[in-house]
């Protein structure tokens, strides 16, 4: 029987629509936790909101895992959708429980998962999808995908990404403006694939 495949990946890795649809990637939201409430990223709280609330806040706002209740959720649908297993990449488990609470939600659905830790957010997350998504459709199974990511990221080096509270970057996603500001590191992101 030939596997069937599910993309997932959460808000950090910062995909835009047409990559989302060209691919059947799904994406769970992070929560970011203002003040006032949370939200769900992408969600409850577009990046132009998410900026605003930033230069209003007297509290670096922080993150949290996605709601477990709609991993769960998601992970089901999966599976009733025929899909034989996912493979899920997500914001490094250094910064993060997402990658946890992922592989324990497929579980608890009943859908074999590949949990992969990305190292990193944004950009090199992207990356280890577009290639997972090559060796699939070259016919790769789902072990052989996941052995030769696992084996990418070990070249990925979460550094982390200096903060400008005044003029951050238009592109970043809440999630890795949060962590930039818990000042895990210094300087850069490297990434070899």
């Amino acid at each position: 029987m030939k596997e069937k495949i599910a993309w997932v990946t959460d808000t950090s890795a910062m995909l835009d629509e047409e990559f989302i649809d060209q691919h059947n990637i799904f994406v769970l939201p992070i929560v970011v936790i203002f003040e006032d409430r949370a939200y769900r990223e992408t969600v409850d709280l577009s990046l132009e909101e998410f900026y605003e609330k930033l230069k209003n806040t007297k509290k670096i706002p922080t993150t949290s895992q996605p709601v477990i209740g709609e991993s769960i959720d998601l992970y089901k649908n999966l599976k009733a959708e025929g899909y034989t297993c996912a493979i899920t990449i997500h914001t490094p488990s250094k910064l993060s429980n997402t990658y946890d609470s992922s592989y324990t939600a497929a579980q608890q659905a009943g859908l074999k998962v590949y949990p992969i830790d990305s190292k990193a957010i944004s950009y090199p997350m992207k990356k280890l999808i577009e290639r997972g998504i090559e060796l699939e459709q070259a016919g790769y199974d789902a072990d052989t995908i996941v052995n030769t990511l696992q084996k990418t990221t070990e070249n990925i080096f979460l550094t982390g990404v200096h903060p400008n509270l005044n003029r951050p970057p238009k592109k970043r996603s809440c999630a890795e403006c949060c962590s930039s500001y818990r000042k895990y590191s210094t300087t850069k992101t490297n990434i070899i694939l």
